[in-house]
Parts: structure tokens; sequence; C-alpha cells
């Protein structure tokens, strides 16, 4: 599987949880073996024509991310990725603030895509239960906040 250290080495940051993400490779239709190495697909050599059509899928989980313990201003807070997506929660969607979500409260972390919101764009929510008590909250792409109202935005959310 592919994992983001193959790509950018270092410890700035890493995952809560490791994911086997996995590659699929099409060509003309007939799927490939798809071997990642060094961050790059290899594929066996081939006669290749005018007209070949190439299509790659990754898999992209929703992904907790820790910064490493010397940036200070991270310890004990998550941010959360999709693909190479960093998101953001926005007073928008949660209007019970922003800085006093719990990001460790959520278990079930669900990807939507929501083409009504800043004219399309991929979502994560998070539900859980407290007691009979159902809350939520929402992160937009990172890139796509400050377009509806003036409010709290964090990337990084407290754990505890």
């Amino acid at each position: 599987g592919w994992m983001r250290n193959e790509v950018m080495p270092g410890d700035l940051y890493s995952y809560v949880e490791e994911k086997n993400l996995q590659v699929k490779l099409s060509v003309n239709g007939t799927v490939q073996e798809a071997m990642v190495k060094d961050g790059y697909i290899v594929m066996k050599k081939q006669q290749w024509k005018k007209g070949d059509k190439f299509e790659v899928e990754f898999d992209m989980a929703v992904r907790k991310v820790v910064t490493n313990e010397n940036v200070k201003a991270n310890n004990g807070k998550i941010a959360f990725e999709r693909g190479p997506i960093v998101y953001c929660a926005e007073a928008a969607d949660n209007p019970n603030g922003v800085f006093s979500l719990k990001a460790s409260k959520f278990k079930e972390l669900e990807y939507s895509y929501d083409s009504s919101l800043l004219n399309g764009v991929g979502k994560i929510i998070g539900r859980q239960k407290d007691g009979s008590k159902k809350i939520s909250f929402t992160a937009i792409p990172y890139y796509a906040w400050a377009h509806r109202e003036v409010g709290e935005m964090a990337v990084w959310l407290n754990v505890k």
C-alpha cells in the first residue's frame, strides 16, 4: 500500500492508525497489477499505442493525523485528511463552536460529497452518541474555508 512517508520522508506528522490503501490500475479497461515503489507505479514493459487509455484509482480514506511532539501548539490535537486534502472545522457547520470540539469523541467518520456546499466540496462528518443525545461535527477542505460567515475555524482539533 501507499504510505505518505514514501513520498515525503520525515516525522513532522503521522497517522493515528495504519490503513492499507490500495492503488488500482487499468489499461484499456483491463485491470493491471499495480506495484508501487518509492511513490511511483511500476509496470511491466509493454508495447503502447496511440489512444491507449490508462486509469488510476487511489483509495482515499479519512485519516486522523498527529504532529511530532516537538510541535507544542498541536500537542493533544488531531487533524483530518482524505487523500491529499487537509480538512478544517468552521463555525458555519458547527454552531456549538469549533474550539470546544473534542475530536476523540467521534469514532464514526464519514466522507460525502455535497454538491450544494460551496459549489461542491467533499466533507467529513463525525458522529457520536452521548447517552440519548446525538452529536456531530462537519469538516470541509481547508482551502474552502472563510467563504460563508465570520466565525471560529480550526484544522487541529482538541482530543480531550
